[in-house]
């Protein structure tokens, strides 16, 4: 079973403007221990999409269709359990990003 999967996943923005729609059926999974990049051009809907996954998009941006599965569980109907998991993996990649907390964590 696959860590993450996002199965056909769409989004979009009301604006003043009109409907943007930021992600246009996005789909991909990661297994566990595996690690996957994503590359694309400015404005593709890389940061929606793990914003979309965090349950983070900003107050006018909606996912519209698809699902987010986490462990198998839909994120879009996400359990106060699963939003514990995801907080803890959140906040233990962004410990790791700092240089000066990893020595830190060394040298205890």
């Amino acid at each position: 079973m696959a860590l993450l999967e996002i199965h056909d996943l769409h989004t979009f923005f009301k604006t003043k403007k009109g409907i943007v729609k930021a992600v246009n059926g996005v789909s991909y999974s990661v297994e566990p221990g595996k690690t996957l990049g994503v590359v694309g051009e400015s404005g593709s809907g890389k940061t929606t999409v793990i914003r979309a996954v965090l349950g983070a998009l900003p107050g006018a941006g909606q996912v519209t269709s698809g699902d987010i599965l986490f462990h198998g569980e839909s994120l879009l109907k996400r359990s106060a359990d699963t939003e514990m998991k995801l907080s803890l993996i959140c906040h233990l990649h962004l410990l790791f990003l700092s240089t000066e907390r990893m020595l830190l964590w060394e040298k205890k």
